[in-house]
């Protein structure tokens, strides 16, 4: 048969034994085909004059042919690099020979078969591998347009995560929130759950106490019962006539009855039991939990090495005190009245979603706000901790016109707005002073079983006889009234002290102070007068001068130690502010010859005892002072029985004692009605402590516990028999189990000058009262 090639007429399977053939050695085909010049076809059987489906049409692609399907002279095409036909000649030659071939039937040639098998299995071969070639051409192509698609469309996943991921935080931040609100409703549910376990464990203890009580009460009133239906039978027996007399019945064992008193005492430990327990259960646990943290809380913490949880999130609220602004995060410091020392908060975009909503409200200095956040150890020095912020929001702006700035602002200044000065560091801390000192005077007295009495703001007596007391009246304008027609039927006044009255009270309950507010009608301006002031003035019965003088000394070391011991940030606040304000005080506002810082003076007070001198030995040092030219006073007429000032009695403790000093035995005529006389009829047993930087801090003496005494004291002060009258109520004291007592007054506002180091008593109230001064 004939087998034909995209590039050849014919291709001879069958030749004649002697015949020339094209699958001879020598011949082109026996070389072996180009991978362009065989068809994958199986159809290789052709007819003379006609060629091949592939040689026609698939394989025909490789170049123009002639009709019996070879490749035209022109064309090219070559098998190997070499040219298939040279001319038309051979071409006839060829196709003449392939005809007379067609119709040999006789055996071919072994040898020539295997050249032609082998030539067309290197065809072949090679006709696969290029076909092999151009698939994985073909597959690499395909798999890089796959590759760049894929690439595209990783980029637009990883732009769409990061898109996302803001959202993603955002939702990862809600579910822990959630996670730790869980957390806590799961303990609070486990303790209330505890807290009722308890309760029930004490209310089955009680139920079971009490219901064996009852069997008891009921046993012992069956036990009573059978004793006396014992006895009936006994004599019910006695009273019948036998024959034998019987035996008598063993006396039962009489059952002895309670007595009312144990009774009583038994129902008191039940009642006392009771109340304990009942206390006991309402002090452990409360309602009220705050939902804000306290700035210095924390920062006490972190002083002692304590540090927050910095997975747990705190809530601070407060007033701006300073805010620096930048791209790339805020920071703000805020101060919630705790402290002196502020907290840092650190704001940053990505993780405090309100800052940038809260950049354009435009908070400043004073602005309140509230932010939440975790606390975390501070990188930058001189704090140890700080805020770092995840919400910011402004309760209460600041509008325009306030009257406080970022810088130091004088005391004068300051005391025109006394509803806006304690968001001042210095008049903060002043308050703080002063809050923690009023707690220290009712803990030393509460220490040592005294009774805090209330003491009335009204009076109708003015206690020290100077008349200068403030009168309550509704008969304004009237000219010379008639105070018997006034609201209380007589004349009315504020108090000037609360002495008398308390008093009266340590009569019954041994050991009483009172604490309030006081005043005076001084038209006085100087820096240590207030015409509304708060006195601390304890009465102690079955005491003496000593004893008096003891409590007095240990009652101002206490409550000056407890301010050390309860506000040193603000007490070394307070020193270094005095030290930077040192150069700007003022003549007017009294210069001070002080030794050492504030903080010092104070560790002095406390750290040994005060001097004591009588009346008669001051004036004696100071005269001798005078007369040596080492101090010149304003009032040079030192004399036994004068009236001492506040320059005399400063010199005494800053200069000669360098201490706190406490004066004895004043002469009669400068001191109260009340105070009792010493033995040379000239003194009375009187004592007055004054202190380095303010002169008398407190004044007091023993009582005069004689009724006839007293009133002859009375009037020998120019008192009438009707002011002395008015008294009764005091004097009889006296006529009604009367003995020996004793007591003082401190001025509070005074004690404050003291460990505040503050010069004017102005500053040591919260709304400063004096002549032509009363706003608020």
């Amino acid at each position: 048969g004939a087998f034909s090639t995209s590039g050849t007429g014919a291709g001879l399977l069958g030749t004649p034994a002697g015949g020339s053939s094209a699958l001879d050695p020598s011949s082109t085909l026996a070389t072996g085909y180009s991978s362009r010049s065989l068809p994958g076809d199986s159809s290789l059987l052709n007819t003379p004059g006609s060629s091949s489906k592939l040689a026609a049409g698939e394989a025909g692609a490789a170049g123009p042919t002639d009709p019996n399907g070879s490749p035209s002279p022109e064309s090219g095409e070559h098998l190997e690099g070499k040219q298939l036909f040279t001319g038309e000649a051979e071409a006839e030659a060829e196709a003449q020979s392939a005809t007379a071939r067609l119709s040999y039937t006789g055996p071919v040639a072994p040898s020539k078969i295997n050249i032609v098998t082998t030539g067309w299995e290197r065809a072949v071969d090679q006709l696969q591998k290029d076909v092999d070639e151009l698939k994985k051409e073909s597959k690499t192509a395909g798999l890089q347009s796959y590759l760049d698609c894929t690439e595209q469309e990783i980029k637009a996943v990883q732009q769409s995560e990061q898109a996302m991921e803001p959202k993603l935080n955002h939702l990862q931040y809600c579910f822990e929130r959630a996670a730790r609100l869980r957390a806590e409703n799961t303990a609070e549910v486990d303790r209330l759950t505890n807290e009722l376990a308890t309760l029930k464990a004490e209310t089955e203890a009680s139920i079971l106490r009490e219901q064996e009580e009852r069997r008891r009460a009921v046993a012992e009133s069956l036990a009573q019962l059978a004793a006396e239906k014992a006895n009936m039978e006994a004599t019910k027996s006695k009273k019948k006539k036998k024959k034998k007399k019987a035996k008598p019945q063993a006396k039962q064992p009489k059952v002895k009855k309670p007595s009312a008193a144990e009774l009583a005492a038994e129902k008191e430990a039940g009642l006392l039991a009771m109340m304990t327990e009942a206390a006991d259960a309402a002090t452990s646990s409360f309602l009220y939990n705050p939902r804000l943290c306290r700035i210095t809380e924390l920062l006490d913490n972190a002083a002692q090495g304590v540090f927050p949880d910095e997975d747990q999130e705190y809530v601070v609220g407060g007033w701006i005190r300073t805010t620096r602004d930048q791209r790339a995060m805020t920071f703000m410091e805020i101060n919630d009245g705790s402290g002196p020392t502020g907290l840092q908060i650190v704001l940053e975009p990505n993780t405090c979603p309100d800052l940038e909503e809260f950049r354009k409200l435009g908070a400043g200095y004073g602005a309140c706000i509230e932010a939440t956040g975790k606390v975390v150890k501070s990188p930058a020095a001189g704090q140890l901790i700080e805020m770092k912020g995840t919400s910011i929001k402004l309760i209460g702006p600041v509008a325009d016109g306030f009257p406080l700035a970022k810088t130091a602002t004088s005391l004068e200044n300051l005391r025109l707005y006394p509803h806006l000065r304690v968001r001042t560091n210095v008049m903060a801390c002043v308050m703080r002073v002063r809050n923690e000192a009023s707690f220290a005077i009712h803990k030393f007295f509460k220490d040592r079983h005294f009774q805090y009495v209330h003491t009335p703001v009204l009076t109708s007596n003015d206690c020290e006889g100077a008349g200068e007391c403030f009168t309550v009246s509704t008969l304004l304008g009237q000219p010379n009234p008639d105070y018997s027609k006034d609201f209380f039927g007589s004349k009315a006044m504020l108090t000037v002290s609360g002495q008398l009255n308390v008093e009266t009270y340590a009569a019954g309950l041994t050991n009483v102070y009172t604490f309030g507010p006081t005043f005076r009608a001084e038209n006085s301006n100087t820096s240590r007068h207030l015409a509304e002031f708060w006195m601390v003035e304890p009465e102690v019965w079955f005491i003496d001068q000593k004893g008096l003088m003891d409590l007095a000394e240990d009652f101002l070391r206490y409550c000056i130690a407890h301010v050390l011991k309860e506000c040193q940030a603000d007490i070394l606040y307070l020193s270094q502010y005095h030290q930077r304000m040192e150069e700007e005080r003022t003549q007017e506002e009294g210069q001070r010859t002080l030794e050492g810082t504030l903080v010092e003076r104070l560790v002095g007070i406390v750290s040994e005892p005060f001097g004591r001198v009588t009346y008669t030995e001051a004036i004696d040092i100071l005269k001798k002072e005078a007369e040596e030219g080492k101090v010149t006073f304003e009032d040079m007429d030192l004399h036994w029985g004068m009236d001492m000032g506040s320059e005399h009695e400063r010199y005494l403790a800053e200069q000669v004692f360098k201490k706190p000093v406490i004066v004895t035995n004043y002469p009669a005529e400068i001191k109260s009605f009340y105070m009792k006389q010493s033995e040379d009829g000239k003194t009375v047993a009187g004592m007055d402590i004054l202190v380095p930087s303010i002169g008398e801090i407190i004044g007091g003496s023993v009582r005069e516990d004689d009724f006839d005494k007293l009133v002859a004291l009375a009037k020998s002060k120019g008192m009438s028999d009707a002011d002395i009258e008015s008294l009764s109520w005091y004097t009889d004291l006296r006529k009604y189990g009367s003995a020996p007592h004793g007591g003082f007054g401190l001025g509070f506002e005074r004690l404050l000058l003291l460990c505040t180091g503050m010069l004017n008593i102005r500053d040591v109230i919260p709304f400063p009262r004096y002549p032509g001064g009363i706003s608020c």
